[in-house]
C-alpha cells in the first residue's frame, strides 16, 4: 500500500520534487510525511501573508493619494519608473478585458505584493518625496521610531516578500531555520499599520500550532489515511 501511494506520488509530482523533502536517512515514508508538513506549513503562512498584503496596499495607496493629492497617484507624470509604468497599463488593460471601471481602486488591488515593496525601494524619491520619514510614519503610524524609514521598511519587507515566493511557488519552506522569525516577522509588520489586526490574525493563526506539532502529526494522519500502524 504505501510504495503503491509513494510510486503514484512520484508520477504526478516528480521523484526530483519529493526527494527534495527526503529528511537526512529518512525513508519513503519519512518524505512524503515531510512533503505534506511542508503544504501544511504553506498553507498557515498565508493567512499572515495574505492579511499584511491588503493591510500594506492600503497604508501604500492612502499614504500616496494624500502625498500627491490625488487617488490615481499612479497616473502622474514620471512619478513611477518605466517599467512600474507598464505594469499600471497592464492591470488597466486587465480591469478592461472584465468589463469593469478603471477606477484606482481595482488598479491599485491589481498590484502584486512585488511591485508594493518595490515602490519602497531605492530611487523611488518621486513617489514618496525627500522627506520620506514623514510619509513613511503615516503609512506606518505603529512602527517603531528606528524603523520608520524608508530604506529599513524595504529590507523588513522584501525578506517577507522572498518567504511569500517560495510558498507561492510550492517551494519547500519546512527547512528554513529562520521561519519562526520570518513568521513572527509577518505578524510584527501588520502591527505596524494596525495593532488591532496584528492581535486578531494571531488569535486566528494556524501557524504556531502546525510548526510546533511538527510532522509527528502529519505521520500520524498519513498512516491512518493508507491503513498502516
Amino acid at each position: 500500500m504505501v510504495a503503491a501511494y509513494i510510486a503514484e506520488l512520484q508520477r504526478v509530482l516528480s521523484v526530483d520534487r519529493l526527494e527534495r523533502y527526503r529528511p537526512s536517512r529518512g525513508d519513503d515514508l519519512a518524505m512524503v510525511v515531510a512533503y505534506h508538513w511542508n503544504i501544511e506549513l504553506s498553507q498557515a503562512l498565508y493567512q499572515s501573508l495574505g492579511t499584511l498584503e491588503t493591510v500594506l496596499r492600503n497604508a501604500i495607496h492612502d499614504t500616496l493619494s494624500a502625498r500627491h493629492g490625488r487617488p490615481d497617484w499612479y497616473d502622474i507624470p514620471n512619478v513611477l519608473l518605466r517599467r512600474e509604468a507598464r505594469t499600471i497599463t497592464e492591470t488597466k488593460e486587465e480591469i478592461k478585458r472584465k468589463r469593469k471601471p478603471v477606477v484606482p481602486g481595482r488598479v491599485v488591488a491589481g498590484l502584486t505584493f512585488g511591485f508594493l515593496i518595490q515602490l519602497l525601494s531605492k530611487g523611488h524619491g518621486q513617489v514618496w518625496n525627500a522627506n520620506n520619514h514623514a510619509l513613511i510614519k503615516h503609512a506606518f503610524p505603529y512602527a517603531p521610531v528606528r524603523m520608520q524609514y524608508r530604506g529599513r521598511v524595504h529590507s523588513h519587507m522584501n525578506e517577507i516578500r522572498l518567504l511569500r515566493n517560495r510558498v507561492a511557488h510550492h517551494e519547500c519552506v519546512s527547512d528554513d531555520p529562520l521561519l519562526v522569525q520570518k513568521h513572527a516577522n509577518i505578524i510584527t509588520a501588520i502591527g505596524w499599520i494596525s495593532p488591532v489586526l496584528r492581535a486578531s490574525t494571531q488569535h486566528f493563526d494556524r501557524f504556531p500550532f502546525v510548526f510546533h506539532a511538527g510532522p509527528s502529526r502529519i505521520e500520524a494522519k498519513l498512516k491512518q489515511h493508507l491503513g498502516i500502524s
